[in-house]
C-alpha cells in the first residue's frame, strides 16, 4: 500500500471521531453516550493549558463523514456541538467537503443537513467541482487588498469550468437524481444486509455517498473480485468497508446494476 507514501502530513486524527453502530434505530443509547465521549474528549483538548498563547491551536477542521477512515459517520448534533464549542474558543472551523461537496449526500454541502445556527469559517471543496478551492467569512479576510497573492489570482479559467459544472448539475437535474438514486441503493443495501447472513452489514449514508462493511478484509476481496467479474467496480475505505463514490449522473438504472453486482460478488 503506498498511498501517499513519502508525503508530509499531519499526525491525523488529533481528536477520536464517533464510532457508530448500527442501525441507528437500535443503537441510538450507545451512540449517543459515544458521541458525547469524544465531544468530552475534543473540549479537554481545546482547553488544555498546553494548547494556549505562542502553541494556541490554529484551527479545527473536520470532514462530514470520515471518509478515507472507513465511511465513518456522526448525528447532526454532534456536528452542530463541534461547531459551538469551537465558535465558543474563538477557534476557527474549518469544513473539509472535498469528497462530500457538491451534491453526492444530497445537498450542495454536506454541512447544510447539519442545520448550525453559525456557519463555518472555512469550506474546502474539490472533486466533484472539478477544481479545487475554499471559501471563507469576513472575519477570517486578510485586511489589506493584495495581502493574499498567488500568480493565477485565483485562476477564473476554473471559476468558469466551476459555473458551468454548476450549471449543467440545475439544469439537468443531478440534485433529484442523487437523491432517487441513493434510496435505490440504500433500500438496496439495507435489503441485503437483512438476507446475506452479515456479509453485508452496516449501511449507512445519504445520498448516493454509502457504505457498507465486509466481515473482514478477505471477505471484501471476494465480494470485490465477484462484482468485477460481474462489470461492477467498487471502491473501499478503512480495513474492511465497500464504498460508493459514483458520479452525478448515476440513476436508478445504474443503482439496480450495482446491486445486480454485489449479489453476484456475494455467491462467487
Amino acid at each position: 500500500w503506498v498511498h501517499k507514501i513519502d508525503i508530509p502530513a499531519f499526525p491525523w486524527p488529533v481528536a477520536p471521531f464517533p464510532q457508530l453502530k448500527y442501525p441507528l434505530s437500535e443503537n441510538e443509547e450507545f451512540n449517543k453516550q459515544e458521541e458525547a465521549r469524544c465531544l468530552e474528549i475534543y473540549k479537554n483538548i481545546l482547553d488544555d493549558p498546553a494548547n494556549q498563547g505562542d502553541n494556541c491551536i490554529a484551527a479545527v477542521i473536520i470532514e462530514p463523514v470520515q471518509s478515507e477512515g472507513g465511511d465513518r459517520h456522526a448525528s447532526n448534533d454532534y456536528f452542530c456541538s463541534l461547531r459551538n464549542i469551537a465558535a465558543e474558543r474563538d477557534v476557527p472551523f474549518i469544513v473539509d467537503e472535498v469528497q462530500t461537496g457538491l451534491y453526492p449526500t444530497g445537498t450542495r454541502w454536506a454541512y447544510e443537513a447539519w442545520g448550525l445556527d453559525n456557519p463555518p469559517d472555512v469550506m474546502v471543496f474539490s472533486k466533484k467541482t472539478l477544481t479545487g478551492g475554499f471559501y471563507y467569512n469576513d472575519k477570517l479576510r486578510a485586511p489589506l487588498d493584495y495581502q493574499l497573492f498567488n500568480t493565477w489570482m485565483g485562476d477564473p479559467l476554473r471559476l468558469l469550468q466551476l459555473t458551468a459544472v454548476v450549471d449543467a448539475i440545475e439544469n439537468e437535474g443531478l440534485e433529484s437524481r442523487v437523491r432517487s438514486a441513493g434510496e435505490t441503493l440504500k433500500s438496496g443495501l439495507e435489503e441485503l444486509s437483512n438476507s446475506s447472513g452479515g456479509a453485508v452489514n452496516n449501511v449507512r449514508g445519504r445520498g448516493t455517498f454509502l457504505a457498507f462493511d465486509c466481515p473482514s478484509m478477505e471477505a471484501r476481496a471476494k465480494l470485490l473480485a465477484g462484482a468485477r467479474n460481474a462489470g461492477v467496480h467498487l471502491g473501499v475505505s478503512g480495513t474492511n468497508t465497500v464504498r460508493f463514490r459514483p458520479a452525478l449522473i448515476f440513476g436508478e438504472r445504474h443503482a439496480q446494476q450495482a446491486l445486480d453486482g454485489i449479489r453476484a460478488g456475494l455467491t462467487a
